[in-house]
């Protein structure tokens, strides 16, 4: 088997790799270095570094993110459709999480940042819980169809504005297995 090919029924949906497994594992490090390098010091023991991802696309991501990153953090994650009321509202950030990030530094890890609602949601709410800051991590932005000015401090990729799937993102909850990015057929 090919490093980029599954034998299920990939292939039968996928137009073309944008991003190959290595290329992924290259930025990986990367962004691992860069973001170990700006809290060095500033995480300790006593005050690690708070990591926050939304599940599920950003599952892969987020741990091979930090088994790059060297400095004391705790991982965190929110279930954004699980928090919506009976009215169709987002509530607000749940306590233990609000808790933790009082008065700590705090990195959001995104999969992918499109029209930047879902960051500019998480945002607002993460502000109400205290923190010292917050940085934002994305694998993936899209500028070209942000709506909403949202700031990203760590950018793996700039991509085009076109449907992805693999490395935790999903078509229908499926290809979220791939090693790789991959361009969804129309």
């Amino acid at each position: 088997m090919a490093t980029n090919q599954l034998t299920h029924k990939s292939d039968a949906v996928i137009g073309e790799t944008l991003l190959t497994e290595s290329e992924i594992q290259q930025r990986v490090k990367e962004l691992g270095k860069q973001i170990t390098q700006d809290f060095e010091g500033i995480a300790t023991t006593d005050k690690p570094l708070i990591v926050l991802g939304v599940l599920k696309g950003v599952l892969f991501f987020l741990a091979d993110l930090m088994r790059e990153v060297d400095v004391p953090n705790e991982i965190h994650f929110i279930d954004i459709s699980a928090a919506k009321n009976s009215s169709g509202h987002y509530q607000e950030l749940p306590k233990d999480l609000e808790q933790a990030i009082n008065n700590r530094h705090v990195l959001f890890v995104e999969d992918i940042v499109d029209a930047g609602l879902t960051l500019s949601y998480v945002s607002r709410i993460l502000y109400q819980g205290n923190p010292e800051s917050v940085s934002v991590c994305t694998l993936l932005s899209k500028e070209a169809n942000r709506i909403m000015d949202v700031t990203i401090h760590y950018t793996g990729f700039e991509i085009e504005p076109l449907y992805v799937i693999g490395y935790g993102l999903d078509f229908n909850e499926q290809y979220r297995n791939l090693p790789y990015i991959g361009v969804l057929k129309k």
